[in-house]
């Protein structure tokens, strides 16, 4: 596929998963949201979802300014673009959607929870040990991989609620794009994508690599001394950061633990070359908490401010930690994007810090001009565009029962930091008793 697919993901700041997570606690009687579903260079897809069964999917012509089409879809989450001009998306109710780009008309759908799982674990994961009453069968799924004319889906089951679960086994499927077929389905948990290549966590703890051409394995990492391989995705089901965050370019990275006791460290699968490298701490150094993957390296970062640098081959080039402040929560920094240039952006409260990679020269410090918070923000993969969402809402109480809002999607310049155009979404919010907004 090249850049051509990879420049059609949005990258989404991790702060977008807060109202979840604030939902899963609290009872909620209304809400109003707008996600980027998609972009490409002229068109982005949103999502909007307000209480009282007010749920479109809807694309923005960024060059003519104005709404290109608009569809009634129930709480679709996540979804990338082929590059070939159609949109694929895993929407509520566990279905795969095909759509024209151009006007939103469906070209195809699937029923992803007809299908059956593939082999069950043999070593279910219980997220809560006093899990006592598990509730229906659920799915959870990363966000659809597009490679050439293949979708890659990757689910996880899941039985209880949606605070206290035990996943039941995980698996991956592969489309064709073209009609929606089922190309293959395999038993394991996806670690990520190499380029085209599936690299996944088996229950007899190896890691394999797919062939994508006949689906065969080549075993590439195995640990025989302990009960359960510790592999896993970096951060797999939040919809804070797509996937493609941990793929570029025939490479993937994914987090392994290789000593047992110790905590997992970050592994980088190259299927050029068929390479599992494993970045090792420094001596009296811990690894940064989270990670991204360009093309030529791999980021750490953590929220305190701490960023390094590793190469291709695993070895550390440099790190800076940015200025500390007195509060913890102006100082805290989540992952952007990445620029047209290949730069690295981080936001840190209401400015967006832009640093040359390999070098980690802070270049540019971004802010909205006139003076005004971004929002939740979205960068398309390198691009110089800006993509920033506000007034998206969660209420716990409502009086009167009905209440207008509007929710703005705002085009900015990276560069300067200047509104290109804002389009207002009107909507009105409808009380509506439930213990979470659809996810």
């Amino acid at each position: 596929m090249g850049s051509r697919g990879l420049n059609t993901f949005v990258l989404f700041c991790a702060a977008g998963i807060c109202a979840k997570a604030l939902a899963l606690m609290v009872q909620l009687e209304g809400w109003a949201y707008v996600d980027i579903i998609a972009a490409t260079s002229d068109v982005v897809v949103c999502s909007k979802r307000v209480s009282g069964a007010e749920d479109e999917l809807f694309a923005l012509d960024t060059l003519g300014k104005k709404v290109l089409w608009r569809k009634n879809a129930y709480a679709v989450t996540r979804g990338e673009t082929d590059g070939l001009g159609n949109l694929i998306t895993v929407e509520i109710g566990d279905r795969l959607v095909s759509r024209k780009l151009k006007n939103g008309d469906v070209n195809w759908h699937k029923d992803l929870h007809a299908i059956a799982p593939g082999e069950p674990s043999q070593h279910p994961l219980p997220s809560d040990p006093n899990l006592a009453r598990p509730s229906g069968l659920r799915y959870e799924y990363r966000d659809p991989l597009i490679r050439g004319e293949k979708a890659f889906v990757f689910r996880q089951a899941r039985r209880g609620s949606p605070d206290r679960w035990s996943v039941l086994f995980e698996d991956w499927l592969v489309f064709d794009t073209a009609d929606g077929r089922l190309l293959h389905h395999g038993s394991g948990a996806c670690l990520g994508l190499a380029g085209d290549v599936p690299v996944v966590s088996k229950d007899d703890n190896t890691i394999v690599a797919i062939n994508p051409s006949d689906y065969s394995q080549t075993e590439i990492y195995r640990d025989s001394t302990r009960d359960r391989l510790l592999a896993q995705p970096i951060d797999p089901w939040s919809r804070g950061t797509p996937a493609i965050q941990y793929s570029h370019r025939g490479r993937c990275i994914f987090n392994i633990s290789t000593i047992p006791g110790n905590a997992s460290t970050p592994a980088v699968y190259d299927s050029s070359n068929r390479k599992l490298t494993v970045i090792k701490p420094r001596e009296k150094q811990n690894l940064p908490d989270n990670w991204i993957l360009l093309s030529d390296y791999a980021i750490g970062y953590s929220a305190t401010g701490r960023i390094a640098v590793y190469d291709a081959d695993g070895k550390f080039l440099r790190e800076s930690t940015l200025d500390t402040r007195t509060d913890a929560d102006s100082a805290a920094i989540q992952f952007a994007g990445t620029s047209g240039t290949g730069a690295v952006i981080f936001r840190r409260a209401e400015s967006l810090l832009v640093f040359d990679i390999p070098s980690l020269e802070l270049t540019d410090h971004v802010e909205r001009k006139p003076a005004q918070p971004w929002g939740r923000v979205f960068i398309r993969r390198s691009s110089d565009i800006i993509y920033s969402v506000e007034g998206n809402t969660s209420l716990q109480k409502m009086r009167p029962d009905r209440m207008p809002h509007k929710l703005t999607i705002n085009l900015i310049s990276l560069k300067s930091g200047q509104t290109l155009w804002s389009r207002i979404e009107e909507a009105t919010i409808k009380k509506h008793h439930t213990d979470s907004p659809p996810h």
